[in-house]
């Protein structure tokens, strides 16, 4: 999708997708390491990682997880 819909292609030609899924997650900020650098930064990568895999399922599946 990225190399399709790029922000250039958004503002300089008007090509948009048809359709934006948002996926949100309250996440309460006591789950959130904050004692050191390291911690929040696995923190931060495992987040990523789940949303990589949120999206590999959207694009194989053509929808999100129930």
């Amino acid at each position: 999708p990225e190399s399709v819909y790029s922000l250039m292609g958004l503002f300089w030609t008007g090509k948009a997708p048809s359709q934006i899924h948002y996926h949100l997650q309250y996440i309460p900020l006591k789950q959130i390491p904050r004692d050191s650098a390291e911690a929040f930064s696995d923190w931060l990568r495992d987040r990523y990682y789940a949303k990589d895999a949120l999206l590999n399922h959207c694009y194989a599946e053509g929808q999100f997880p129930s």
